[in-house]
């Protein structure tokens, strides 16, 4: 009897997960095959750098996203081909102030549309300090931690300052995720 109930919960487990809405990007749900996800990144706008830039199990697009020029980064899993994140790279900034004012901005409008974020971090690392007139080589060298955090119940979105001085809007799917991280597991297991 305790087999059944266990077989029961596993079902019922997998029909919620399997039932879940997935993460969208620009209202696009993230999953499926890449190449029926780039059709309709192209519908909104989105080109290709070329048909052939498919970089290991990402493909680059750029255009349009949140009214800011940028570069999307759209990464598939490695086995089912499945999307399950992509990113968003803003022009790289000239100024600390431009960054920071939008870093900001854009973490507001995030809080107002997902809630208070999961961890957020605003501080530069070593001997680097807002306001030391440094900021743009501290991101360069990797001692800029600007980044928000939001889980979502179908996945998750971070916002990034990262090198050269860009903003960068991840949005990952958890069940995709979870599909990517076992077939990460799966080559590992082969591999040794």
């Amino acid at each position: 009897m305790k087999r059944y109930i266990y077989l029961l919960l596993i079902c019922i487990c997998t029909f919620n997960i399997n039932a879940q809405e997935h993460m969208k990007f620009m209202g696009v749900p993230i999953t499926g095959k890449l190449e029926a996800f780039i059709s309709k990144m192209e519908s909104l706008g989105f080109t290709p750098y070329s048909k052939e830039y498919l970089k290991e199990n990402q493909f680059f697009m750029k255009g349009k996203f949140a009214g800011e020029n940028c570069t999307i980064d759209i990464s598939r899993t490695s086995i089912s081909h499945i999307v399950y994140m992509v990113a968003a790279y803003t022009e790289q900034y000239t100024s600390w102030e431009s960054l920071k004012r939008d870093y900001f901005s854009f973490k507001n409008d995030y809080t107002d549309k997902y809630g208070t974020p999961f961890k957020s971090n605003e501080t530069f690392l070593g001997s680097y300090y807002d306001g030391d007139g440094y900021e743009l080589s501290a991101i360069k060298s990797d001692k800029c931690d600007y980044e928000t955090i939001y889980y979502l119940d179908n996945g998750r979105i971070i916002i990034q300052v990262l090198s050269p001085a860009i903003l960068s809007f991840a949005y990952g799917d958890n069940a995709n995720l979870l599909i990517n991280s076992k077939e990460q597991e799966e080559k590992v297991k082969k591999d040794i």
